[in-house]
């Protein structure tokens, strides 16, 4: 199994799932310093494990995967769907004919645009939570200066309302200027070109927002490579951005238990199948580890 988990995380995984003896060997992507995406990793993880990709399987969790998985789940019906959507519209036609098939759907992490698809959310809100990471880098600056911001992958669920919670959260701060945006695509390597290009178009910024750790670590590496130590602001509070707090090179980072929204998004499933009311959402509480 490889994996861009943390082994922090697999460590929970395993031992609340028992998956790990289901696998030979179990590879975490923060073995190597680089996610699955980076092509590097693939050739680094070749030499040490000389697989066969014809012997491969890929699981994805593109928004054409998620679309061919929920299409067959509204053939098959089962008895209730949790799902992480990968697109807040495309799979609108999928979900609505699991509705049709009256299967109950409970999303967690992301929600589509059409709330009624889902007797229940389970999340975080998204905007006010890059709007508090916002508002603490701006009090580190005293309310002045310059700041750069790398926002995710445009198609991805959670790119809107960060993107729109970092500008909310520095627009009440005045006399502190936006010098310039990239996407990041979540990603650590998209994330340190994003920099490089930043870098060299503004020069030195005071702050750098990033829309979650896998870029902020990207972020990083770019900044150490010239020598510069902005403040930064990141989401997600992963073990590597909790690490960067501590070594000093990250101000600030927004927890968002992934995990726990999916765990906690079985409760509603399982009272919907009893026949119990559910509430139409469960937002979780900001909180900034720093």
């Amino acid at each position: 199994l490889v994996t861009n988990a943390h082994r922090d995380v697999l460590g929970i995984k395993a031992g609340r799932t028992g998956l790990a003896r289901y696998f030979r060997r179990i590879v975490s992507s923060h073995d190597f310093g680089l996610p699955k995406e980076h092509p590097q990793f693939w050739s680094q993880l070749q030499a040490q494990l000389a697989f066969d990709p014809a012997r491969c399987l890929f699981v994805d969790d593109s928004i054409a995967e998620q679309e061919l998985i929920l299409a067959q789940l509204a053939r098959e019906r089962p008895d209730a769907v949790l799902v992480s959507p990968a697109h807040e519209s495309r799979l609108d036609p999928m979900l609505e004919q699991l509705r049709s098939a009256g299967v109950p759907v409970v999303m967690f992490v992301g929600r589509t645009t059409r709330r009624d698809l889902a007797q229940c959310y389970i999340g975080s809100d998204d905007v006010a939570m890059t709007q508090a990471v916002a508002h603490a880098v701006a009090r580190r600056l005293d309310g002045r200066g310059s700041v750069a911001i790398l926002d995710g992958n445009p198609l991805g669920i959670l790119y809107a309302p960060r993107a729109r919670g970092f500008r909310a959260g520095l627009a009440d701060y005045p006399d502190i200027r936006i010098v310039g945006t990239r996407n990041g695509d979540f990603l650590f390597e998209p994330a340190r070109q994003a920099m490089h290009e930043l870098l060299q178009r503004h020069g030195p910024t005071d702050a750098v927002l990033v829309a979650n750790d896998f870029m902020g670590m990207g972020a990083l590496a770019a900044l150490r490579e010239l020598g510069l130590r902005p403040v930064l602001g990141s989401v997600n509070a992963t073990p590597e951005g909790t690490e960067a707090i501590r070594a000093g090179d990250m101000l600030v980072s927004a927890a968002f238990n992934a995990m726990g929204m999916g765990c906690l998004a079985m409760e509603p499933a399982l009272r919907i199948l009893r026949g119990q009311a559910v509430p139409a959402h469960v937002i979780l509480p900001v909180e900034l580890v720093h």
